[in-house]
């Protein structure tokens, strides 16, 4: 129970292309016999690149995050590690941010093409999975 929780606790803390991924691995290698069972409560998408200089308008308004327009974001991908969790048997994972209050936005929750086609590939390589639930 403490070793699925615990990497349940870096998935969901891991931020895709600003995180280090060492963390996860090295924990993997100690934890992967006993984790049967993951429960992935939100899972954080990379961090938009906020180059480009916006004007007064563009700053106040909210319209991106209201229709859906902004680019799309990726999430973490499980493929890095679910082919080395030879016990796991239960997978829920929730495409989500908890608790993001006022930076609400709609980009937070989209389940991409990209996320699609990496938890499929992920899951095809699970010999034992017995339950799989996508939120």
């Amino acid at each position: 129970m403490f070793f699925e929780r615990n990497m349940e606790n870096l998935i969901e803390n891991f931020v895709p292309e600003s995180t280090d991924i060492t963390e996860i691995a090295e924990t993997l290698e100690l934890s992967k016999d006993f984790i049967k069972r993951l429960r992935i409560r939100q899972l954080l998408p990379q961090i938009k690149d906020v180059t480009v200089a916006l004007t007064p308008e563009e700053e106040v308004s909210d319209q991106g995050s209201d229709t859906g327009t902004d680019d799309t974001l990726d999430h973490f991908d499980f493929g890095v590690i679910i082919h080395k969790l030879d016990n796991l048997e239960e997978l829920s994972v929730t495409y989500g941010v908890r608790n993001c209050g006022m930076n609400f936005e709609w980009s937070l929750f989209e389940f991409t093409q990209k996320d699609c086609f990496l938890l499929a590939k992920a899951i095809k390589s699970c010999a034992h999975l017995q339950i799989l639930r996508l939120q």
